[in-house]
């Protein structure tokens, strides 16, 4: 139900409501549910132990995925902040 409210946002601009907004703040939402999912299994390898190679790389992974939600993070800032 969500995505489809989402959709008719992008189909038909409201007032005050920018295309650039709402893809800058989907794009900053999807990174970090990927981010989120990413920690979420690194967790869940540390618990299990194991294999640490897995471990190690799932680490990797979560450094790797910081990068992205921290910049889409700040273009999410900087696009609403010639509005204030």
């Amino acid at each position: 139900m969500a995505a489809l409210h989402l959709w008719w946002r992008f189909l038909h601009r409201q007032q005050g409501i920018q295309l650039t907004i709402i893809l800058t703040r989907t794009a900053f939402a999807s990174a970090t549910g990927v981010l989120l999912t990413v920690i979420g299994g690194r967790q869940a390898l540390e618990a299990r132990g194991g294999d640490p190679t897995y471990a190690w790389l799932a680490r990797i992974a979560t450094v790797m995925l910081v990068i992205p939600v921290l910049t889409l993070g700040g273009a999410a800032a900087a696009v609403r902040l010639p509005a204030r």
